[in-house]
């Protein structure tokens, strides 16, 4: 199974990491997982797939070069989180605090108008995509 992992760049509970990821790993097999490279939970999610021998594609964000607009660094990113997405066979999304951050609620979106199946992590409760 591809995994897609998104998340606040505030994330930071690496227990949560653990237990979902090697909970996922045992009833799927995880073949790969796709993640940002921003800090927070992407971070934690590269550690955790190297820590476990479990082959990560960690896509770059392709920012604009020089003076750049907000909707130039906004569409860079919704790129990338296209790229996480594209060829996932589930999404786990992790939000550090109740109020959802907009790159994470984009890449979940992205999975939802793919239609690929996925859990949201907030406050504490999972609830499906």
């Amino acid at each position: 199974m591809i995994l897609a992992c998104t998340g606040s760049r505030e994330f930071n509970d690496e227990g949560v990491v653990d237990l979902i990821l090697a909970r996922t790993d045992d009833l799927f097999t995880i073949r790969r997982i796709q993640v940002g490279d921003a800090r927070g939970l992407d971070s934690l999610v590269v550690v955790w797939a190297a820590d476990h021998g479990v082959p990560f594609l960690r896509e770059v964000c392709h920012w604009p070069k020089g003076p750049s607009t907000r909707q130039e660094r906004w569409m860079a990113a919704h790129e990338r989180n296209q790229r996480v997405i594209r060829g996932a066979d589930l999404v786990l999304g992790f939000y550090a605090r109740l109020e959802p951050s907009p790159g994470t609620q984009d890449a979940l979106s992205i999975a939802r108008a793919e239609g690929i199946p996925g859990f949201v992590y907030q406050g504490g409760v999972w609830r499906p995509l």
